[in-house]
């Protein structure tokens, strides 16, 4: 039986009437409340299941970030996780408040769909959050094939080279759906969704896995030792992701237990990305440590790791996607660690082999920028 796409009325219990819309078998959008709150629910693997955000002005129970969403900036948000039957006359699933692991039940039916209804037509507020995502030329496009174009879910967008990335702008669709991009044309650019693709000026554009490879799923392979906090080098010596003013602080991967498909279904984060906004004044605590508060953070749900290799993709309410595709010298973290623990040369131990090289060394996507030879060496929190 084919799969049928979610579109109508929905009664839900905790959620009410939702009115949802789907530009694709991929990207679904949805309103409740009178149009008030919104839902953003993606499938990657063009399956009934769906994982995305509620976004609503305000909650019971606050969140401790605000984000912008492309239709709200707001404190009350959290993860969906929901599945239709494959007629899409029921759903069933779990949402939770803010980042929490969705735990509480959601579920419910369609109203019976109208005998005759304009499927043409798609407005303003769906078209937008279907372009969010990354965007390369069609193979048989006239446009440059090199030239990513990224539409984050804070209006703002990036076109990058694959080496070099355009200064962050703002983008926005008008009120007949022509994409207007700050500064970087001087009219309206013509939007057409065309399948899975989208045109743009008569150039057709597609999405594809970052660096060709496949992001989804969660994996292990072989024998990996994967515990370590992983640094870019320091100071910075131009290797290091730099995002605006935010720049690439620390990939944390846990335990390789805590990367397998048994815990990470649970409520295991295996791996916590985060950057640092350089130009924030910081404090500190009565330690004398170091505070920031203008953080960046990722927690990918999607990985692969091997002995050799790291991959990853995850998602944030405001940046977007980040993607990672690294090389990995698992063998070396242990003896790496211990030797740089205990003071280099003066540790006690013998200088491991490729020391001075980076553990991890790779390429990656994240709000729309694209870095490469991205080199990562072994740390700790104190």
């Amino acid at each position: 039986m084919a799969q049928t796409s979610p579109n109508g009325n929905y009664d839900t219990i905790d959620f009410g009437a939702i009115n949802i819309d789907c530009i694709s078998s991929q990207m679904c959008f949805g309103t409740y409340e009178n149009g008030q709150s919104y839902l953003y629910l993606n499938s990657k693997d063009n399956s009934q299941n769906f994982i995305g955000y509620w976004v609503e002005a305000e909650s019971s129970r606050p969140c401790a970030v605000t984000h912008q969403f492309p239709n709200l900036q707001s404190n009350a948000w959290g993860n969906v996780n929901v599945t239709f039957d494959l007629s899409a006359n029921s759903l069933f699933g779990f949402w939770g408040y803010c980042e929490d692991h969705p735990n509480k039940t959601m579920d419910g039916t369609r109203a019976p769909m109208p005998t005759a209804q304009d499927t043409t037509s798609v407005d303003v507020a769906s078209m937008a959050q279907f372009l969010v995502g990354s965007w390369l030329p069609s193979p048989d496009s006239s446009a440059r094939r090199n030239d990513t174009y990224t539409f984050n879910p804070d209006g703002t967008f990036v076109i990058s080279d694959g080496t070099s990335n355009s200064p962050i702008g703002k983008w926005e669709l008008d009120s007949v759906g022509q994409l207007v991009m700050d500064g970087r044309v001087n009219e309206p650019v013509s939007i057409e969704i065309v399948g899975q693709d989208i045109k743009m000026s008569g150039d057709q554009y597609t999405q594809e896995p970052f660096n060709g490879r496949s992001y989804g799923g969660q994996s292990v392979l072989g024998d990996v030792q994967s515990e370590g906090v992983f640094l870019p080098k320091w100071p910075s010596d131009g290797t290091t992701p730099m995002v605006g003013t935010y720049e690439l602080s620390f990939i944390v991967l846990e335990s390789v237990d805590s990367f397998r498909p048994s815990a990470a279904d649970a409520s295991s984060k295996p791996i916590y990305v985060e950057f640092w906004n350089t130009t924030e004044t910081t404090t500190t605590d009565a330690d004398g440590r170091e505070v920031r508060k203008d953080i960046v953070s990722f927690w990918p749900t999607e990985y692969e790791v091997s002995p050799d290799s790291l991959s990853f993709h995850g998602y944030h309410p405001e940046w977007g996607e980040i993607y990672f595709d690294a090389r990995f010298d698992s063998t070396r973290v242990q003896t790496q660690y211990q030797y740089e623990r205990g003071g280099g040369d003066g540790s006690g131990f013998d200088k491991p082999a490729k020391a001075d090289e980076p553990l991890i060394f790779g390429d990656m996507l994240v709000r729309g920028h694209i870095f490469r030879d991205v080199a990562l060496y072994i740390g700790w929190f104190d």
